[in-house]
């Protein structure tokens, strides 16, 4: 059963994408400069970090507002994250430097779940 959690405070959690083969990452915001909303108190925001090696790396900032229901945020969350990265096999993706499956839309909302529900007031957010 998913908790009714309502956020107090703003959150932040890194997403890091990588691929053995250039060019292949999704660019999962609109403008490399703005933060992108995906719904009402949930933006998506890329972080520039450094390449290195044979490696192709993308860092995004989520930012959710507070007030906000920990199911609502995740559905939309776990929703746009999964639409935009299915049978991208190459792809891996890390959330808070959990390895997340991108199998199903279902495993993502999970992991999402558990690193929404046991942040707490922790500060996340770190590429």
């Amino acid at each position: 059963m998913m908790s009714k959690e309502v956020f107090n405070e703003k959150r932040r959690l890194t997403l890091v994408m990588t691929s053995p083969l250039s060019g292949r990452i999704p660019i999962l915001v609109d403008d490399l400069l703005e933060a992108t909303r995906i719904a009402d108190g949930v933006k998506i925001r890329w972080h520039p970090i450094v390449r290195g090696g044979m490696m192709d790396i993308a860092c995004y900032l989520i930012e959710l507002e507070k007030d906000r229901v920990l199911s609502s945020v995740v559905g939309v969350l776990s929703a746009y994250l999964y639409d935009r990265l299915k049978g991208k096999a190459d792809v891996k993706l890390e959330i808070e430097n959990i390895d997340v499956p991108l199998d199903s839309e279902g495993h993502l909302r999970r992991i999402l779940i558990k690193i929404l529900e046991k942040s707490g007031k922790e500060e996340i957010g770190k590429c």
